[in-house]
């Protein structure tokens, strides 16, 4: 159930907090794709691929050991409207499809809502994504403690004037060997749009 945001300090709202934090993780990203191109950080890359015709799509052969996952989604729309969510692999190569805590932002316009996944059998990357949209944004997983990891994205739809933030944790066995992006409509699919994924230790 979506809520309103309240401002967080004198002055400055909720919203505009959210936006100045989505901004940082994207020039964040920014910053290490340059590192990554001159081979200065130890990024493995699997590759960009296509989104288009698919419902969901599998990102694997990321090594168990693995401590960071970057995604960037690149002009991504769907044929009708629907949420997108992530499930990641565990080092066994089993899905996880329980354990994923925490929220949704969305910012449309000036207005800032939120949803709450607690539990949820996947972490909610974006919701009633529209046809007419089209998104680019980043995802990023990173092990916290142990074998605890943090799903963060920030996925921006121009079209439609509309952001969308998460922040969920989930618990595996060791380590992660890949994710699933998927959207939650049966029939719906990507028309356009691409992924490029990462990974290091």
């Amino acid at each position: 159930m979506f809520n309103s945001g309240s401002p967080s300090s004198p002055g400055v709202s909720k919203a505009e907090l959210e936006f100045a934090k989505a901004e940082m993780i994207s020039q964040m990203i920014t910053r290490e794709n340059l590192n990554t191109a001159i081979g200065r950080s130890g990024w493995v890359s699997l590759g960009t691929l296509s989104l288009s015709g698919k419902n969901f799509i599998d990102l694997t052969n990321v090594s168990s050991d693995a401590n960071e996952l970057d995604l960037a989604l690149q002009g991504v729309s769907t044929t009708a409207t629907s949420s997108m969510y992530a499930r990641v692999y565990g080092e066994t190569g089993s899905l996880l499809s329980s354990g994923y805590y925490g929220y949704l932002n969305n910012l449309a316009g000036s207005t800032l809502s939120s949803v709450a996944e607690s539990p949820g059998d996947a972490a909610i990357l974006a919701g009633s994504l529209l046809a007419n949209g089209y998104m680019s944004g980043g995802i990023r997983l990173r092990r916290q403690l142990g074998n605890t990891w943090r799903i963060e994205s920030s996925v921006f739809d121009a079209a439609n004037r509309s952001m969308f933030s998460c922040h969920v944790t989930t618990a595996v066995g060791v380590g992660i060997t890949g994710i699933r992006l998927l959207l939650g409509t049966a029939g719906v699919t990507w028309d356009d749009g691409s992924v490029t994924t990462r990974w290091r230790r």
